[in-house]
């Protein structure tokens, strides 16, 4: 029988039993290392379209705020500024209060009017939603220094290493999502191969639903990169993914896949 290669199912998974039938036998390597493989490589376009949105905020938020930014100093866990205090940063708008430094202690806001963030002498404040505060404590920082030059280097740093920040993150949740999806499409997979009367175990049609979830991730990979969007491509792509795996298991039914 003809081996494949882990290459061949990025092609072969939209019409070909053979792929199918390779990927349900013991031990072909067509699992979940497949699929986490698969999930690593079509995940790049996905994030790097994603940085640019990030960019995009990067250079009109972040510019906002770098050029409103005051003179600061962090001494021993301790605010210092040389403005007049409170000092308001607003969003690019020029209007929606960002982030106020108030070291006085004597600014108070209503739930409505409130920044994101409010900057004290010894804290940040950070209003995470409408509820309530939460704290960041600055005891451990001395010798800091936050001016606009410093938050343009940070800038410039943020926007150089955005993807590598959002990656692994953005893997790990991708490779979860797809390992539950192909969990499930072996259930269906393997009661339908029990309903025909096949002696398929659940490893061998999973290996099978692993191959049948390619042509939905690339087909996605390339939505994202065509900037093109279908209403309700979660709920076909998932229905997609089930149908290719009946395919596959209905291809392989009299080959040896008991393992």
């Amino acid at each position: 029988m003809k081996e494949y290669s882990s290459f061949h199912p990025l092609y072969m998974s939209f019409y070909s039993p053979d792929i199918y039938r390779h990927a349900a036998r013991k031990g072909m390597g067509l699992g979940f290392v497949y699929l986490a493989i698969l999930v690593a490589v079509f995940l790049i376009p996905k994030v790097m379209s994603f940085d640019r949105i990030v960019s995009d905020i990067i250079l009109k938020e972040g510019t906002s705020v770098a050029n409103q930014t005051p003179d600061m100093i962090i001494k021993k866990g301790k605010v210092s500024i040389s403005d007049t205090q409170p000092y308001v940063i607003t969003r690019s708008d020029g209007k929606t209060p960002f982030i106020v430094i108030d070291t006085t202690g004597k600014t108070s806001f209503s739930n409505t009017e409130a920044p994101l963030y409010i900057v004290t002498e010894s804290k940040v404040l950070v209003r995470p939603g409408q509820g309530g505060w939460q704290h960041i404590d600055l005891s451990s920082l001395d010798g800091v220094v936050i001016n606009r030059t410093t938050m343009y280097e940070f800038l410039d740093w943020l926007e150089d290493w955005t993807f590598f920040l959002i990656y692994p993150f953005a893997f790990v949740m991708a490779l979860g999502f797809r390992f539950m999806q192909a969990f499930m499409c072996g259930i269906v997979g393997f009661a339908f191969a029990r309903s025909k009367g096949h002696p398929f175990t659940y490893s061998a049609v999973v290996r099978i639903a692993s191959v049948a979830l390619t042509p939905v991730v690339v087909a996605g990979t390339l939505l994202v990169v065509l900037n093109v969007s279908i209403p309700y491509w979660d709920i076909i792509s998932f229905a997609a993914a089930i149908g290719y795996t009946i395919f596959g298991v209905r291809s392989s039914m009299g080959a040896d896949v008991t393992a």
